[in-house]
């Protein structure tokens, strides 16, 4: 099951539910300090893909570069004010203004949007934006359509340097077991299913993805780690 990835896949999570229909208490936790900020009520209604809402005496909201709230929809930084939230990093003033605004509000480094009923839903992490040729592209909503291709077992969609674009779209992906699946009949199914600028011309096949401490893809936004060529 997919539901444990980075910014829990919603289609795993559909999946899930269909098959058992267990209590959807996922939520987002910074791990700086270990705080859990919005959750999906246990007896309101759950939202596939959201995180849900605020937790009692802790703010949220979708802001831009300049702190401004953008509008339901849009998608910008999640930053979240509350009791639970730190005061700042020790004695580190210039890494707390990158983070933390004069009011208490605090970036979490999370791209996300808000719908009308004021449910969080995260699209990726900010640092793992890919900027191609000037259009965004979130490495979360590839991988979630490389998921869907029955051979893929694992995947990570990362940005590569291009001298032109800024950058490139590039994937590497994990086989199931007794699966065979060439990089180009890969990325032809992304393209398919993806606006033009979103799928990635650069397709590799490993043996699986590199893993950090806790289990979780190490890949995601670390180029460094495939080859140069398709």
């Amino acid at each position: 099951m997919r539901v444990g990835r980075r910014c829990a896949a919603a289609r795993g999570a559909e999946r899930v539910r269909d098959g058992i229909q267990p209590p959807d208490h996922r939520g987002l936790w910074t791990i700086g300090d270990g705080t859990r900020r919005p959750f999906n009520p246990p007896d309101g209604e759950r939202k596939v893909g959201s995180v849900g809402v605020p937790i009692d005496g802790v703010q949220m909201r979708i802001v831009a570069d300049d702190w401004s709230e953008l509008p339901v929809g849009d998608i910008g930084e999640i930053a979240i004010r509350g009791h639970n939230i730190m005061k700042g990093y020790w004695r580190q003033p210039a890494a707390t203004a990158e983070v933390m605004s004069p009011d208490g509000w605090f970036r979490t480094g999370d791209l996300g949007r808000t719908d009308e009923d004021g449910y969080f839903y995260i699209v990726d992490r900010k640092k793992a934006l890919i900027i191609r040729g000037g259009y965004n592209v979130y490495p979360r909503e590839v991988e979630e359509v490389l998921y869907e291709h029955p051979a893929v077992v694992e995947a990570a969609v990362v940005g590569i340097p291009h001298e032109t674009l800024g950058e490139e779209v590039g994937a590497a992906v994990a086989l199931a077991p007794g699966s065979t699946a060439h990089p180009d009949e890969i990325r032809e199914y992304v393209k398919e299913r993806l606006a033009s600028y979103k799928y990635p011309r650069r397709v590799w096949i490993v043996d699986e993805l590199p893993k950090g401490p806790t289990g979780k893809d190490s890949a995601a936004g670390d180029q460094a780690t495939y080859p140069s060529s398709a």
